[in-house]
């Protein structure tokens, strides 16, 4: 039996009223607290770590738990350690980026602002928009020579993508714009679903702040035509370095 480690706490933390129950997660707790700091754990077997929806989905909600009542660092699905010595061992080893890291993100959640674009993902459609009029007249002219073709086919690229670069920056300006004042820190991502991009804003944002950062963005989430979907509370995942979130850097 192993245990698989979800997020590390503040050592004086109580756990969360009522205990966690779902999903075959019943006995993830504080397992060990050492070095000012406590690693929120539950016992496993290698046959429960395959990462299916339904068992990432018990993950988040562990660490959703314990995040409700106070700061966590949330560790990557898939952190296992073979006993509580050797989760005491990574406290004492990592207690002061743990510990700084706590500090910095006390008193804060995670709030995130989802910008669905109208345009394709960044690798479709390209060639269906010509910046250059000229570059299609050039290209045309010498569609049978491959190395004139595929000089065309880059400068289209780059030039497609640099629009598509300049628009997305112009969006994550207005939303932090709008925003300006009600957050600590803010990352951005984009991304692709069902082959239309998409934008994701995230906020490291007070606790005591939350309904002030809603309030600013609400003109742009409060027509039904609006493309922004603003969610959390969360637990801060994307404002956790990737090393501290791994057991191993």
């Amino acid at each position: 039996m192993s245990y698989l480690v979800y997020c590390i706490v503040a050592a004086d933390r109580h756990e969360p009223r009522p205990r966690l129950r779902f999903l075959g997660y019943p006995r993830a707790c504080i397992a060990v607290r050492a070095c000012e700091l406590g690693a929120v754990a539950s016992e496993t077997s290698s046959a429960d770590l395959a990462p299916d929806v339904a068992r990432l989905l018990a993950y988040s909600k562990v660490v959703e738990w314990y995040n409700r009542d106070g700061t966590v660092i949330p560790m990557r699905y898939g952190c296992i350690l073979d006993t509580l010595a050797e989760i005491r061992q990574l406290l004492e080893d990592r207690q002061r980026e743990y510990r700084r890291l706590l500090d910095d993100l006390n008193g804060c959640a995670e709030m995130s602002a989802q910008v669905a674009l109208d345009e394709p993902g960044p690798f479709a459609g390209l060639r269906a928009n010509l910046c250059s009029p000229l570059l299609a007249q050039f290209a045309g002219r010498h569609d049978r020579r491959p190395g004139i073709a595929y000089l065309a086919d880059r400068s289209e690229y780059y030039a497609s993508r640099e629009d598509l670069d300049r628009r997305r920056e112009e969006i994550c300006n207005a939303i932090r714009g709008s925003a300006h004042g009600t957050f600590v820190r803010c990352a951005s991502e984009y991304g692709e679903r069902g082959g239309r991009g998409f934008l994701a804003l995230h906020f490291l944002v007070s606790r005591h702040g939350i309904d002030r950062f809603r309030k600013a963005l609400q003109p742009l989430t409060a027509h039904a035509a609006s493309s922004v979907a603003v969610t959390g509370p969360w637990p801060p995942y994307n404002f956790v370095r990737s090393s501290a979130a791994r057991l191993k850097t």
